[in-house]
Parts: C-alpha cells; structure tokens; sequence
C-alpha cells in the first residue's frame, strides 16, 4: 500500500549553453511512504522523500527568440514532422474535408480523383511537431500517466490518481531521472527494431539515479502508407480522443500518434516477445524494473543512499501555454511551432 503527496510535474524554465539548449525545471519535491510487510507483526511505514530539479538537453540546438515571452527551439527540417487534422472543425479543415471536396470535383468533372487531391491537401492548415519536443514530452507523461485528469462543472481540469499504488510508482520513477539529452539519429527507420535511449545511473543529493543521464534518439519518418505516404506527416484524430477522455488528456492522447512518426515506437513499453527480455525492452519497462528494484532493496535493507550535491546552474525564463489547441494549425504551418511548455 502506497501513499504519495506531491505536484504534477511540469517544466518552468530554461538556460542556454554555446549551441546547445538546457531547459530546466523548478524543483519538486516527493514526500511518499509504502507499508513494508503489511499485515503482519513486522509492518511498518517506511517513508520516501526527495527533491528532483529535472533538466532537458537540446545538442545543436538554438532558442527561438521570435516571439518575445515564448519560449521555442528553432525549427530544423531534420526533426520536425507535419500535424493535420483528420475532421475539420471550427473553420480548420482537416484531411477527411480535402478527401471528400476532391470526390465533388472528380464526380462533377468525370475526372481523376487525384488530379485534385494534392492539391487541396496542400492547403490544408497543419502544424510543424518537433520532435525534440516530443521526445521530451514522452519522458514526463510515462513518469505522470498514472495521472487522470477529471473535467469540472466549471470546464476545469482537477487531476487524480486511478490507484493508490500509482502514487509511489510516479515519485519513484521521476526519482529515477535528472538530466535527459534528446538527439537525432538518422540510422533509426521505420521498421526499426532496437531500443534507441541508453541509461546511466548518476549520483545526487538525493542518491542514485537509475536513469540518472537518460539519452533519447529520435528521427522523424516517412509515412509508409495512406494519403502522405512517403512524407514526413501523420493524421491526428482529435475526436477519436473522446474514448480515452477517463485515461488520459488530450496531449497525451495526441502524443500517441506523434511518437510513431518520430522514431520513439520502441522507446516506450515493449510488447509481445519484446517485453520478456531486458535487452530489448522499452523505456517504460526500464523505469518500471529500476522503481521495482529500489524498493525491493529498501525492504531487505540492500538500499544505500550516495549523496553528491551538483550545483545548481541559474538562468530562467518563465515559459508559457499555447491558449488554443486549434490555434496551432495554420495555412503552411505559419505559427505552428510548439513551445517548450
């Protein structure tokens, strides 16, 4: 039985080096507690407590100053990919309104119906992803996606945990994580089989971290079939979100989609064949077997904390939201850019 008291995570800050960009979070701390042998005459709450500073490094990377109090990378044609909408709505049309106009005009001309496709999919409002962006947000949402997110009477979000055993699961595995280095790798293709992220535990003020120095390869692929096959785009279904509205938010739900086409597909949880062996397994089971292993070791005594306190490096800017999701497609992808939100 576990109990956890903490925030939801989320990233505050950013400082630059040389080419590269370091985001940096404000400090959160986990103050969490399981029941060691419960039930029986040796239970005893052991408690969990820790800080964690979570930092973000963008290699050959530089902030894009555009727009003055948002904070974005430049965008670079090698790690972004395309975004459309599947439906159309509030006066963006999406892929499913370009397909169905093409029919009109090839039933009322007896034409070809691809003599007026690429045509109005050129049209199409869509949004430049960088994957750099989603790679950083796949790290947060499989340390948070435990986390449900309940709609108000008011229109707000409150956030909840499904299970009390999740709490734990979430402090242990951001205790897991300092510093992540997100980088492209261009041998990394479509029917890729090999995980593409490395761990290497590292010492803190608030002892070892599994996955301490956490390295992400990503690389941004071609569609391999449908209408954009062949480019750098995918086809998000907005609504289709609406059956997983008691699981998951609607970035998350469209972080589904945005991870296949970035190359991340086996840095998440492996399955099948794939999940029974260690040499293969996805940053998900990675989290998930180092979480487990700690608090085996806390419970037969084999946990040692190593303490070595880093400096903390200052520079901070305040980041900010998108206000409309919508607001992100655009007509040639003008306006598009995600932030580091």
């Amino acid at each position: 039985t576990y109990i956890l008291v903490t925030g939801i995570l989320g990233f505050a800050s950013i400082a630059m080096g040389g080419d590269d960009v370091l985001i940096k979070t404000k400090t959160y701390t986990y103050d969490a507690e399981y029941i060691y042998a419960p039930g029986t005459s040796e239970q005893i709450s052991v408690g969990v407590n820790f800080s964690r500073k979570f930092q973000f490094l963008f290699p050959d990377a530089k902030q894009d100053t555009s727009e003055p109090g948002k904070i974005a990378l430049v965008l670079k044609d090698d790690s972004t990919i395309r975004e459309y909408l599947l439906k159309g709505e509030n006066g963006k049309m999406g892929v499913d309104d370009a397909i169905a106009e093409a029919n009109r005009r090839a039933t009322a001309s007896k034409g070809n119906f691809q003599d007026y496709l690429p045509k109005l999919l050129a049209a199409l409002p869509y949004k430049n992803v960088d994957c750099r962006v989603v790679a950083r947000s796949m790290v947060e949402h499989l340390i948070t996606n435990r986390i449900q997110l309940d709609k108000t009477a008011d229109g707000s979000y409150s956030h909840r945990y499904q299970m009390r055993e999740d709490q734990l699961d979430m402090a242990m595995m951001a205790k897991q994580l300092e510093q992540v280095r997100i980088e492209r790798d261009s041998t990394i293709s479509a029917d890729d089989k090999d995980p593409r992220f490395t761990c290497r535990e590292t010492s803190t003020s608030e002892g070892p971290a599994k996955c301490g120095d956490l390295r992400i390869k990503y690389n941004p692929l071609e569609a391999q079939s449908g209408i954009f096959k062949g480019k750098k785009a995918v086809v998000f279904d907005r609504q289709a979100c609406e059956k997983y509205a008691d699981e998951t938010d609607k970035r998350s739900c469209e972080l589904r989609v945005q991870v296949q086409r970035c190359g991340l597909k086996y840095t998440q949880k492996a399955e099948g064949a794939r999940a029974g062996y260690a040499a293969t397994r996805g940053l998900s089971d990675e989290l998930e077997a180092n979480m487990n292993n700690e608090i085996r070791a806390r419970e037969d005594g084999r946990y040692k904390q190593n303490p070595i306190v880093e400096p903390q490096a200052g520079g901070a800017v305040e980041l900010q939201k998108p206000d409309s999701f919508l607001e992100e497609f655009q007509p040639g992808g003008k306006g598009s850019k995600q932030p580091l939100d």
